[in-house]
């Protein structure tokens, strides 16, 4: 049984972790997306409820978001989007829905 809330599409970009001033200082690709969240490969020592602050190119628009880390599988991990932007939104339900 799927407990998905939301339809993922595979998205394969680089997913960059800020700080709180917006300079990147890593990133890991992602391996899929929805209207709730994304999926990023990779493992990094972090902890369940860790905020996280993103950004991401979709349709060759920049995306930025807050996150919060809801799954480590092992592989990589599961992000809730928590704060995007309405303009952001819309180019992430185009993406997932075409």
């Amino acid at each position: 049984m799927n407990k998905r809330l939301f339809t993922r599409k595979a998205l394969n970009t680089k997913i960059f972790f800020e700080d709180e001033f917006g300079e990147a200082f890593f990133w890991l690709k992602s391996r899929d997306i929805s209207i709730g969240g994304i999926f990023v490969e990779g493992v990094i020592p972090i902890r369940l409820g860790s905020k996280v602050f993103l950004s991401f190119d979709v349709k060759d628009k920049k995306i930025s978001v807050t996150g919060e880390v809801v799954r480590i599988p092992g592989e990589g991990m599961g992000i809730r989007f928590v704060g995007v932007r309405k303009d952001s939104a819309e180019v992430i339900k185009s993406f997932v829905s075409c």
